[in-house]
């Protein structure tokens, strides 16, 4: 017959019967957080590029089409780009675009003092231009959007 001793599992003695101490539970946390601090950082960097090249693209896609529409409709269309409040409107086209709230443009090619103030581009019914170059930047990056004023020509540098 079994006693109530013989059922029993055998009592473990040693290290495996304790599971995981006070220390080890705190040192794989602290590795933990150290690999968050330095990944955080890094997406937050590459959400910053990837709006930056979304608004340049965007932006140049708006100034193509207003070029192709002062083509097709054989007259002038106007981009009207506000740094104030980060927007480019196609004034002939009713389209709008606001760049993200990270991004701001700026005008290379003009004084310091007039960057605040609204600039237009024209494209004409021939394709040409009046050209310029708008700088869309974020705190560490900038990209380039050139318009070139003899071909009307939009690129992204």
């Amino acid at each position: 017959m079994f006693t109530a001793t013989k059922n029993r599992l055998p009592r473990q003695t040693g290290r495996e019967a304790r599971g995981f101490t006070l220390i080890e539970l705190l040192v794989v946390l602290m590795i933990a957080i150290s690999i968050v601090s330095i990944a955080v950082p890094q997406f937050s960097r590459s959400v910053g590029r990837v709006q930056l090249h979304q608004a340049a693209r965007e932006s140049a896609a708006l100034l193509r089409l207003s070029r192709n529409t002062a083509i097709a409709h054989a007259g002038s269309v106007t981009v009207s780009i506000d740094p104030r409040i980060g927007s480019m409107r196609g004034i002939s086209t009713d389209l709008d675009y606001v760049l993200p709230s990270r991004v701001g443009v700026s005008f290379p090619t003009r004084e310091f003092g007039d960057q605040e103030e609204p600039y237009a581009i024209v494209f004409n019914a021939d394709g040409t231009s009046s050209g310029g170059i708008l700088q869309l930047s974020t705190e560490k990056q900038s990209q380039q959007i050139m318009v070139d004023w003899l071909t009307g020509r939009v690129r992204v540098e």
